[in-house]
């Protein structure tokens, strides 16, 4: 992510001319900002603010709408094969939007990226496990836009996602919170805390 002082002095000036115009709404999406990391969780109880930006949700892998489609694959979640019913699929990123009752494997928006993971059920509790572990099957997913390209096309990628630590902290008021480390960074870097809501 580049940063220079000028950057910042551009972004800031930009701002300030669209909320002079009267044109800028009241949520602004900061593109250089969406390869950072995760956030931090806030509040108490189920009324935890989620950033608009760095959404995510656990789904019970039962409740997944049918051949979801991903990247051209179709994934059958009623199907022999796959993971148990009561396995949790989590995903989360930025720019996506991933909401409870709709397919996790929705593509992400350009810029944006995801991670996803599964927690069966012996793993739905505090403690630590490898991202290669082929229990959880992590994996991500990302696009942004080509450098240099006058046609402003986007790039698509993803694959495993097996370097790294998965800290599962707490299943709480109907959130799951958990903490990622030494994962490598691409054009984006999941590592830190995130916090998503459990789907009923």
């Amino acid at each position: 992510m580049k940063s220079t002082s000028l950057g910042y002095v551009s972004f800031f000036v930009l701002v300030a001319t669209a909320f002079a115009s009267g044109c800028l709404k009241s949520e602004v999406i900061d593109e250089a900002n969406l390869s950072s990391g995760g956030q931090s969780p806030t509040g108490g109880g189920g009324t935890r603010p989620i950033d608009p930006l760095h959404e995510g949700v656990a789904m019970r892998w039962d409740a997944i709408p049918s051949d979801p489609v991903e990247s051209g694959t179709v994934v059958s979640s009623s199907s022999g094969g796959g993971p148990a019913g009561d396995s949790l699929y989590v995903t989360f990123g930025r720019n996506v939007a991933f909401t409870c009752g709709t397919s996790p494997f929705a593509p992400v928006a350009c810029p944006g990226w995801s991670v996803g993971f599964t927690l069966p059920v012996e793993l739905q509790h505090p403690g630590s496990i490898s991202l290669d572990d082929p229990r959880i099957n992590a994996t991500s997913s990302e696009s942004f836009p080509n450098e240099g390209v006058a046609d402003a096309s986007c790039y698509f990628g993803g694959g495993s996602f097996f370097d790294g630590k998965l800290e599962i902290l707490s299943f709480d008021d109907g959130f799951l919170t958990f903490r990622i480390d030494g994962a490598p960074v691409f054009a984006f870097d999941a590592n830190g805390e995130h916090q998503v809501p459990i789907c009923n």
